[in-house]
């Protein structure tokens, strides 16, 4: 053996066997440390994982279509959230609420109880004749609020009453005004209007 390792020709061979064998062995630790850091990230920094291949049986069972619920989650989660990450998600869309043309309002004045539908605008409410809802009651201003649309929204405004016009039981200041929705309920004096249905 000692003689076989003395002869130059045979210590060369086996070198250049061994440095081969590192350069294969090199190389396929390059390769399986590159493929091992291909991996899939959400949008938060959490590394997804790598979908799992299926194979033998639970892909007999797939094709079968008789795979069980917990099988085919474990199988396909991976694979599900990296398409989630990568599809597009759908950006929220703001309704436009339509354009109001008339209204129902609900007038309640000491236990007597009346529907009026206003659609002419601006409406003015109070105990004058001129008003497009006239309330008979002395709590009430001749011309306490008015009812306008802007852009097809409703809103109610105070016209100085005497006392004063509430909407959903916060007091109107003199200079501005309040959207109206379905439901609102306005008070003027002893009388309580509440808004039925915008049409």
């Amino acid at each position: 053996m000692s003689s076989l390792l003395n002869d130059p020709e045979i210590t060369k061979l086996i070198i250049y066997a061994l440095a081969g064998m590192v350069g294969v062995l090199l190389l396929a630790l390059l390769f399986l440390g590159i493929k091992r850091n291909i991996y899939y990230i959400d949008e938060d920094g959490n590394e997804l994982g790598r979908p799992k291949k299926v194979k033998g049986k639970k892909k007999e069972k797939i094709l079968a279509g008789i795979i069980t619920d917990e099988e085919e989650n474990t199988a396909s989660t991976d694979m599900q959230k990296i398409e989630e990450h990568f599809t597009p998600k759908a950006q929220p869309v703001a309704v436009k609420e339509p354009d109001v043309t008339a209204m129902i309002l609900t007038i309640d004045v000491n236990g007597e109880v009346r529907d009026q539908t206003v659609d002419s605008f601006p409406c003015t409410i109070g105990r004058a004749d001129s008003c497009g809802v006239q309330i008979l009651e002395s709590s009430v201003s001749r011309n306490a609020a008015v009812i306008t649309l802007e852009n097809g929204v409703p809103y109610i405004e105070d016209l100085n009453g005497r006392n004063g016009t509430f909407h959903n039981d916060v007091r109107l200041l003199s200079s501005g005004k309040t959207r109206l929705r379905n439901g609102d309920v306005v008070n003027l004096g002893r009388a309580e209007v509440t808004v039925g249905r915008l049409i």
